[in-house]
């Protein structure tokens, strides 16, 4: 018999959410294992949004959380997670919801995206009324042209800006490169190359290894279904992540 198949069915109100704790402990221990330990790790929460998955990974160490939305965060927070990031610049109200975040939840470290001048300023004031010092990090586009800031010289100017603004405290460099699914270290190299990060001031370029070497996606997907994606020779390890099309060793 399947494994996903139910032996009581017909018990089971429909739509209903179903979740095989088995497998989710099996994928959240080989993520550990592939990454080389819980402390490597950020994962994002964005596709389980499930207070309870959160603390099963902080039953294995695992200390860093990413979000997408201010729920999202505050869902991590009382899982009581020590270390959250909102991977989204606030703007707007969103700025003083996480304010006030940080303010309700002291147990856990917040931190945010910044790519904006404006939204930098704005975000340092909020800041500074609520009484916070707000980690951010410069959200870099790397080529996939869907969030960030292009690495070169804009990217420092918005970088010594964050880093002098009251309020904010440049904690680091945040990138996604989500479009590199290449496996072979010398044609990932080309990709990194051409994504201009190698060209871009010191200060900026300090996140190219990042870039070129991450080797694991970030999606939370990673908890329900395990399914590797490509595997690169150089690190000796594979990609952990799936589709839910895939059924494969599936979660939910």
């Amino acid at each position: 018999m399947d494994w996903f198949r139910l032996t009581n069915e017909a018990e089971v109100a429909s739509p209903a959410l179903l979740l095989f704790e088995e497998r989710i402990d099996s994928n959240l221990r080989r993520m550990v294992e592939i990454a080389g330990g819980a402390g490597r790790l950020r994962p994002h929460v964005k596709t389980h949004k499930l207070g309870p998955l959160v603390a099963r990974q902080l039953a294995l160490g695992i200390k860093k959380f990413k979000c997408a939305t201010i729920a999202e965060a505050e869902m991590c927070a009382q899982a009581e997670a020590p270390d959250v990031l909102l991977a989204m610049p606030p703007v707007g109200p969103n700025m003083k919801r996480l304010c006030e975040l940080a303010k309700k939840y002291p147990g856990t470290h917040f931190s945010t995206l910044v790519d904006d001048a404006g939204a930098i300023r704005a975000l340092g004031a909020v800041a500074v009324e609520a009484g916070l010092t707000m980690d951010v990090f410069l959200d870099l586009d790397c080529g996939q042209n869907r969030t960030g800031i292009r690495p070169g010289d804009e990217a420092l100017e918005i970088y010594r800006l964050a880093a002098t603004t009251p309020g904010l405290h440049v904690a680091g460099l945040h990138a996604y490169d989500g479009h590199i699914h290449e496996g072979d270290l010398a044609k990932r190299r080309a990709l990194y190359e051409d994504s201009g990060v190698a060209a871009a001031p010191p200060l900026v370029r300090q996140g190219r290894q990042f870039i070129l070497n991450k080797s694991r996606r970030s999606e939370g997907i990673y908890v329900i279904v395990r399914e590797l994606w490509f595997h690169k020779p150089d690190m000796g390890k594979e990609h952990l992540a799936g589709e839910l099309k895939a059924q494969i060793d599936c979660g939910l």
